[in-house]
């Protein structure tokens, strides 16, 4: 996969977070909800000004967080992965 790619997945996964009810964010306050809805409108507004070593930081240090919060998320509310 090539960096657009992996950064359209990047993008998708801070769409769809900015989707989780306010509940869902104030249950998990360790998520840092404003951070991710940020680089979200950076992707979709500002995309030509994106610095792809903050991107791929985000990818390596902060998604295996993200996972573990979506595990925990899932396990706590019965969903399956």
């Amino acid at each position: 996969m090539n960096a657009d790619g992996i950064f359209m997945c990047v993008f998708r996964v801070a769409e769809e977070a900015g989707n989780m009810s306010s509940r869902a964010k104030e249950a998990y306050p360790d998520i840092p909800w404003k951070a991710i809805h940020g680089m979200r409108n950076i992707f979709a507004h500002d995309y030509g000004k994106l610095d792809r070593s903050i991107v791929w930081s985000a990818v390596s240090d902060d998604f295996p967080k993200l996972e573990a919060f979506c595990r925990r998320y899932a396990a706590d509310h019965g969903l399956k992965l």
